[in-house]
């Protein structure tokens, strides 16, 4: 009998007709084209699709936002928005990029670690 070797994880994808309640948890990447509500972890990448739309919190080592996102996001290592990418919750991350056009409607914590930072009562949003 003929041993096959093992194939690398691949991602796991929603496409845009899916409307998917409940939470996703991988950790291999995730790409999301479609509609979640719930939560979104990996413990790698995650790309949130320009058709896409999460309703929840967002947590993964790179996040990549072209759709729309109505929670908050933990980015451990890097986030990046998109000029399509619409962001409306809090944002916690160690380094951020974000293109021209892009909407970010919420707080932005930045950190050495990128590990979720609790806001303080002292705390105000940026506007």
């Amino acid at each position: 009998m003929e041993r096959h070797s093992r194939q690398p994880d691949s991602p796991t994808i929603i496409g845009s007709q899916v409307k998917l309640n409940g939470n996703l948890i991988d950790s291999q990447d995730i790409i999301v084209n479609g509609q979640l509500t719930g939560e979104l972890k990996s413990d790698k990448q995650v790309q949130i699709g320009e058709s896409a739309e999460i309703n929840g919190p967002v947590s993964a080592d790179h996040i990549i936002v072209a759709g729309v996102v109505k929670g908050d996001i933990i980015a451990h290592s890097r986030l990046e928005i998109t000029k399509s990418g619409r962001i409306f919750g809090s944002i916690v991350t160690k380094i951020l990029s974000v293109e021209a056009g892009a909407t970010l409607v919420g707080n932005c914590k930045m950190n050495e670690d990128g590990q979720g930072v609790k806001q303080s009562p002292d705390d105000s949003s940026i506007e």
